[in-house]
């Protein structure tokens, strides 16, 4: 299932202490969020094999590559505000490709592990479909775990082209894995609508940090100027 990140959720991994194990920032942003969200997740991960699609100059890796082995699927093209450059340490492992484009670079069942954190709202629609076979490909059949962070902008009515889409990544996604146990809810009609509407529980993106990506994207301004950027979660077991 789709599940938004709440404020509750985000605020019990504070309270926790969690992320004082991670990267301080210096303006909280959507990314701080999901950060801390993918973390809670792959924590636990020890001596397992994890992989980042589109890492960048990733946050999380220096961390978990200190229980376990860790690769970043990055090709550093520099497109949409991205690096050019890795500025990675040396023990985590760069693959220059783009996640759907994979199968002669990585063999069959290569991670233990796959997440992401703000790219699959990046890809493009008709490239949906093999980013998530080939992020199934490259996961182990028997207990390959797979979790994603998305950013989305949410209204009181989400339009019907965004809520076609999410939908249809959400479709790819089950067609692959398994959700978790706890998080499994059936979504049909109209219910879409309502799963897709933004709720004032819901973690979001601070109206400054916003501000700021008006001076990147600028392209987005009206969209922020009616919409909350919050976060979905996709996580589940390769079937």
């Amino acid at each position: 299932m789709y599940r938004f990140v709440t404020k509750k959720e985000l605020w019990a991994i504070e309270d926790s202490g969690l992320t004082a194990q991670l990267p301080a920032s210096s303006l909280w942003h959507l990314k701080d969020v999901q950060d801390a969200l993918a973390y809670n997740y792959l924590r636990h991960f020890k001596g397992k094999v994890i992989a980042e699609v589109g890492g960048g100059n990733s946050r999380l890796l220096p961390i978990l590559a200190r229980q376990n082995s860790c690769y970043n699927i990055e090709p550093y093209g520099g497109v949409g505000q991205g690096p050019a450059t890795c500025t990675l340490p040396p023990e985590i492992v760069n693959v220059k490709a783009y996640c759907g484009r994979t199968d002669l670079i990585i063999k069959d069942e290569a991670f233990d592990v796959l997440f992401s954190i703000s790219v699959v709202e990046h890809v493009p629609h008709d490239e949906l479909e093999p980013f998530f076979t080939d992020s199934r490909r490259i996961l182990k059949a028997s207990h390959g775990f797979a979790c994603h962070l998305i950013d989305i902008y949410t209204a009181e009515e989400p339009g019907p082209a965004s809520m076609e889409r999410y939908r249809w990544i959400h479709d790819i996604f089950f067609q692959h894995f398994s959700p978790l146990s706890s998080e499994i809810i059936d979504l049909k009609g109209d219910d879409w609508a309502k799963a897709l509407r933004f709720r004032c529980c819901y973690a979001s993106n601070p109206d400054n940090a916003m501000y700021g990506w008006n001076k990147l994207r600028p392209q987005l301004k009206e969209v922020r100027e009616t919409h909350q950027c919050c976060s979905l979660i996709l996580a589940g077991w390769a079937k």
